[in-house]
């Protein structure tokens, strides 16, 4: 076999190993970004309905009911006799608090990355409300000002 032979082999090996490594970049991307969209939170409304279900994957506990009139935000909870029910969320109250009648006034968000960063957003003032636990593991809207 001649040199100019085995320089071709050689160039075709290395065309081959190029190829096989960006399928496999190929591949991962593709596994990541699935992923990313496996762990998102799902939202369900009418397009200004009064109502909204919040669904989280991080776990049955973190399912929300907003009413997007009036703030007031509900978790889905097992009572000691094994039945659910809607235990309101209860939220510091401020004087920049604005609601208008009849009108969506509310907004419910959480990041994905845990339920520490979910949040209720007044959409007239912009006040925030963070969802956190108190003492005795109980949940409640803290005003982030």
């Amino acid at each position: 076999m001649n040199l100019n032979n085995t320089n071709l082999i050689v160039k075709l090996k290395i065309r081959k190993m190029k190829k096989i490594g960006f399928i496999i970049c190929f591949i991962i991307l593709k596994s990541s970004a699935f992923a990313q969209e496996k762990s998102s939170n799902q939202s369900t409304s009418l397009c200004g309905g009064h109502w909204e279900f919040f669904i989280s994957d991080i776990a049955v506990k973190y399912t929300f009911k907003v009413d997007k009139f009036t703030g007031n935000v509900y978790q889905f909870v097992q009572r000691e006799d094994k039945t659910y029910t809607w235990q309101l969320i209860e939220r510091e109250t401020s004087n920049i608090d604005v609601q208008k009648q009849d009108s969506i006034n509310y907004q419910l968000f959480s990041s994905g990355l845990g339920i520490r960063f979910t949040f209720l957003l007044n959409t007239n003032s912009g006040l925030t409300w963070k969802l956190v636990k108190d003492e005795n593991d109980v949940y409640f809207f803290s005003k982030v000002e």
